[in-house]
């Protein structure tokens, strides 16, 4: 079993007590934890003591004297400062209370909280916040100030002591986590009883000694993870979905379990790839694809698939009420290797369709897919070919709404190039990628946890941008519209046509929230003339194919592509 090291899980809990009972006042839940660094992860710019950052959220001001912070059962009296409406204070070093010469934040940490001095116990929780394990030259912050989900920021996103900044719609959650690092090429992750389930990987156990191993580790966030059972009786290479209460994990030796812990022996089938589809599970070996509605009994659908045999590793969804295939190997280990990036779907799991037979991207072994936002999104993957520098491993995120036409999601915060993550949709409405291999050595073989969340919008053909009718959900620019643009995770993409006009009507307030100029494809340039008038929120990433023609303030500009142009008049 792992042990947890030092500053692993930092709970905090921000509290205001009243001699009246458990409801503070309105002031008192003004005050907001912001950000952290706790010991052994200091930065030059915060100096050599763990420090605490509030913020005012409020529109009076606050005492820091009127609240205790308490860590496991040691209370520290806050100094007598007053905070300000939308001011940030960072508190260094309280006075132990009940625990004389204790150090601040430092060892174990597991709790935080924040009381008043007259009492020191708390009857009303202001704010409550759980850190994850922490590294070196790192702080745990949250945008909006005051009120955003907690991430990491690393050492050139520490605000000591000022706001917060928007760092983009990709954010770190935990540098490290509970399990050894590995990855799993069968993305063995499934999300069960309301809860998130790693079954196994591949790591690494001493010098060049790497193998795969089956456990089970239990999360509700995808940050905090406690073993389950460390010795289950599948093969790590099983095929892994939560279908009628139970987790299974098919293949040669099947098995289901409803807690993780205690497993019953399946009927086995040879499995690759497995998902559930239309109340059964859908496994798929080679050309041959089976269905169960029970669990027991397996139905044969076809022994052949048009993709032809030896496939071996393809990314299985199920997308839109449809299943998909995507990409692959075959023969694969042998010099004659061949990587895919075909596309393929069916409406039955019978009768399968070629949708595109050569996709946008670059054929890779390893990658992980899942369907999010109502699109399909691909993440890493190996190719040395294609990225040699990162030991043949890419960061890129990939996406379609239909299969047909891709786009790659770029963003100025990036996870290390990997393959064979764990990938799957959080809890916050995110797209959350875990671990994985970077190849190269121990230190390339993570087990660290990034968030992914947007909602993507694409521009119509025609129409003015500043409309919230000129949006839609598809890539064509159909489908739905946003209900405005300042609602926070939403990115906005000029495509469809070849010029766009806009002006300082076309601002983007909400946190995480992007425009896109252009898609990256070489052979449909696009051209934003932009004119404000104002300066007003508009942050652009740049794509290869696009030219920016700015007059008047200039926008935001978080991303360009090297082949980018920009042009300030």
């Amino acid at each position: 079993m792992t042990c947890q090291p030092r500053n692993t899980i930092l709970p905090l809990l921000l509290a205001f007590v009243t001699s009246a009972g458990a409801v503070a006042p309105a002031h008192a839940q003004a005050l907001r934890i912001n950000e952290v660094q706790v010991a052994g992860n200091l930065t030059p710019d915060s100096g050599s003591e763990p420090w605490v950052e509030f913020v005012n959220i409020g529109k009076s001001e606050v005492r820091l004297d009127e609240f205790v912070l308490r860590t496991d059962g040691k209370s520290w009296q806050l100094p007598a400062e007053v905070v300000a409406p939308g001011e940030v204070r960072v508190v260094h070093s309280p006075v132990a209370i009940d625990a004389p010469g204790a150090r601040f934040l430092d060892g174990d940490v597991t709790e935080l909280a924040l009381l008043t001095t007259q009492q020191h116990v708390i009857s009303a929780v202001v704010d409550r916040v759980t850190l994850p394990m922490a590294a070196p030259n790192e702080s745990f912050g949250r945008f909006p100030n005051g009120t955003g989900q907690f991430r990491v920021y690393t050492a050139g996103d520490i605000s000591y002591a000022i706001p917060n900044r928007d760092i983009g719609f990709v954010r770190k959650l935990a540098s490290r986590t509970a399990f050894r690092p590995r990855d799993s090429s069968p993305n063995a992750i499934v999300r069960h009883n309301g809860q998130f389930w790693i079954l196994g990987g591949w790591s690494n156990f001493a010098h060049d000694v790497w193998y795969s191993v089956a456990d089970v580790w239990r999360s509700s966030d995808l940050i905090r993870w406690q073993l389950v059972n460390k010795s289950p009786p599948y093969s790590p290479y099983n095929c892994f979905v939560s279908w009628q209460g139970r987790i299974w994990a098919l293949g040669g030796e099947s098995y289901s379990s409803s807690n993780g812990l205690t497993w019953r022996r399946e009927t086995s089938t040879p499995c690759d790839r497995a998902v559930t589809f239309r109340n059964g599970i859908v496994v798929i070996a080679g050309t041959t694809v089976r269905m169960t509605l029970d669990g027991t009994n397996w139905t044969t659908l076809t022994t052949s698939a048009p993709w032809g045999p030896g496939r071996v590793e393809p990314f299985v969804v199920v997308h839109r009420n449809q299943l998909w295939l995507i990409g692959g190997t075959t023969n694969y280990g042998r010099p004659d290797e061949v990587l895919h990036n075909d596309v393929w779907s069916s409406l039955d799991g019978v009768t399968w369709q070629l949708v595109n037979a050569k996709s946008e991207w670059n054929p890779r072994r390893w990658s992980t897919a899942t369907s999010y936002d109502d699109k399909i999104f691909l993440v890493g993957g190996a190719n040395f070919a294609y990225w040699p520098d990162d030991y043949g491993n890419t960061s890129e995120v990939w996406f379609t709404s239909d299969g047909t036409t891709w786009m790659e999601l770029k963003s100025e915060r990036q996870w290390p190039a990997r393959h064979a993550a764990f990938v799957t949709n959080g809890i916050q409405k995110d797209l959350v990628v875990i671990a994985g291999y970077g190849h190269g050595g121990v230190s390339r073989i993570y087990n660290d946890a990034w968030s992914l969340r947007s909602r993507i919008y694409f521009s119509k053909p025609t129409g003015d941008l500043h409309s919230l009718s000129s949006w839609g959900r598809n890539m064509d620019g159909s489908g739905p519209p946003p209900t405005s643009f300042s609602a926070d995770h939403q990115v906005f993409v000029l495509r469809n046509r070849d010029s766009f006009k806009a002006d300082e009507r076309l601002s983007v307030n909400g946190a995480g929230s992007r425009i896109l100029v252009g898609d990256g494809d070489a052979n449909r340039p696009v051209q934003l003339d932009l004119r404000n008038a104002i300066a007003v929120h508009q942050p652009l990433y740049l794509y290869g194919n696009s030219t920016t023609i700015v007059r008047g303030h200039l926008p935001e500009i978080l991303y360009q592509d090297d082949g980018a142009k920009l042009v300030v008049e």
